[in-house]
C-alpha cells in the first residue's frame, strides 16, 4: 500500500518530506508534493508530521475520506490482551493502555485518548494480534 497526498490541502510546508525516510515525498517548499510509490515503503511517518491530514492511504486522492468521515477504532476490552502492538503501530499517538485497576491486576487493554486526533489509517486494527480491534463510523 502506497499513499499518497491530497492537492486540495497540501501547503507544502515540507514537514513529511523531511520526515520521510526514504525520500519518496517530493516538491518545492510552498507548493504541492507527490510522493513516488515506488520509493515509498508505507511506514506512515508522513501521516504524523501532516498537519492538514493531506495524506491518505491509496494512490487516487480524489477517493479519500475526509477527516470527518473517519473511522475510529473500537476495542473489545474483553478480547484485548494490552500488549500494546497498536499503541506502537498508531502514527498518532491517540492509543494507549489502561493501568492496573490494582495491584496484580493482569487485565490491561487498549483505549483511545483522542478520537479527534484518529486519522482511520485502521493500522491498530491491521496489527492487533488477537482481533479486538475493529475500525467503526465516527458517531
Amino acid at each position: 500500500m502506497s499513499f499518497s497526498i491530497k492537492e486540495s490541502v497540501c501547503n507544502g510546508c515540507d514537514a513529511c518530506k523531511t520526515a520521510c525516510p526514504t525520500q519518496a515525498i517530493y516538491g518545492e517548499q510552498h507548493e504541492v508534493h507527490k510522493i513516488d510509490p515506488d520509493l515509498c515503503v508505507s511506514c506512515g511517518l508522513c501521516l504524523s508530521f501532516c498537519t492538514n491530514f493531506g495524506i491518505r492511504s491509496g494512490e487516487n486522492h480524489d477517493d479519500m475520506t475526509e477527516a470527518e468521515d473517519f473511522k475510529i477504532p473500537n476495542i473489545n476490552t474483553s478480547l484485548c490482551t494490552g500488549c500494546s502492538a497498536c499503541v506502537r503501530e498508531c502514527p498518532m499517538y491517540v492509543l494507549s493502555i489502561s493501568a492496573p485497576k490494582f495491584k496484580g491486576d493482569i487485565h490491561t487493554f487498549a483505549y483511545i485518548t483522542d478520537q479527534d486526533d484518529c486519522i482511520g489509517c485502521g493500522k491498530c486494527e491491521e496489527h492487533c494480534p488477537v482481533g479486538a480491534i475493529e475500525m467503526v463510523d465516527r458517531l
